[in-house]
């Protein structure tokens, strides 16, 4: 899962916004190879590290964004990004043809991946949106946004490397319950092209010394690397690049940006993804979505709680 992070890669210069409004931000070449901080169990406040480390999480993945571009993006701090996919139901067959397991899963863990060269641990927050439209703004929505719920503050390492990190949310009930294919508030699959049937997850972070820091890209290179794959419901990787990475099912070239830190309010990107350089070799520009895993015992579903809706009206 790892192996594959560190290639060669040039700075993408900031840039200006584009004609459907996205605004292009940098992103700078990964600080060296990706190390594994472990899995923090976020019910106990315990780490475990080391190549046998293991959790009650899964053990099913359910979301993969994890084909790495050899970027990190940077300049936000403070404020939540908000990136998008798919969690497919159970009438979704979705790009690999394979329909999900279940209609609503409990997320029990997650995986992340970061870079920073603050001296300090990090703090994350994390917050799952099981109803989002690709790009909305979940403080002043256009659309219908639920919250599903959120994880409590994390500190990460930093140190000057990139790392993943593993949240276990198994114990003292943070595991999360989200519907599939776009939530209460687009219930069932859509399947319009609209984004109805997607849902987002939300990144904030903070250092005490301003120190350099941003989300690994990854999981949009559909160029090379199919979407939807290594997951319950498509466990095969069909990429030429032999690599065991996948696209993120329902992968747009685009996030967002909302209120809180330096930069305004919006929809972003690093400027058009862009890979003619062959299988498994690093993008011209990275596409802007974000390094997650999602894990889940899609063995058995779960119902919705009541939830926090936000709507336009």
């Amino acid at each position: 899962m790892l192996r594959s992070f560190l290639r060669s890669a040039s700075v993408v210069l900031l840039c200006c916004a584009t004609a459907n409004g996205q605004q292009q931000l940098s992103a700078r070449k990964l600080l060296g190879p990706v190390k594994d901080a472990g899995i923090f169990h976020v019910g106990t406040g315990t780490w475990t590290r080391g190549s046998g480390a293991n959790a009650n999480l899964g053990p099913d993945i359910i979301f993969r964004s994890d084909v790495s571009s050899g970027y990190f993006a940077v300049g936000w701090e403070g404020s939540e990004a908000i990136d998008e996919g798919i969690l497919p139901g159970t009438s979704n067959p979705n790009q690999t043809g394979n329909v999900g397991p279940q209609d609503a899963y409990r997320i029990d863990g997650i995986q992340f991946g970061y870079c920073s060269v603050s001296t300090a641990p990090v703090t994350w927050d994390f917050t799952m949106y099981d109803s989002y439209v690709p790009c909305d703004l979940p403080s002043a929505p256009s659309n219908c946004v639920n919250v599903a719920g959120a994880i409590p503050t994390v500190a990460l390492p930093a140190g000057g490397f990139c790392w993943v990190g593993t949240l276990d949310l198994s114990l003292a009930g943070y595991e999360i319950c989200m519907d599939a294919d776009g939530g209460i508030c687009a219930s069932g699959y859509d399947g319009s092209g609209l984004g109805l049937d997607a849902f987002g997850w939300g990144a904030t972070w903070n250092t005490t010394d301003g120190g350099t820091t941003g989300p690994v890209l990854a999981g949009h290179d559909l160029t090379w690397v199919p979407e939807g794959e290594g997951t319950v419901y498509q466990p095969a990787f069909s990429n030429a690049c032999g690599l065991t990475v996948s696209s993120a099912l329902g992968a747009e070239d685009l996030f967002a940006i909302d209120a809180g830190g330096a930069l305004p309010p919006g929809c972003y990107w690093f400027g058009s993804y862009l890979n003619n350089n062959g299988c498994g070799a690093p993008p011209t520009n990275p596409g802007a979505q974000f390094y997650m895993l999602f894990f889940t015992d899609a063995s058995s579903g779960c119902g919705s709680d009541c939830n926090t809706v936000f709507c336009d009206t």
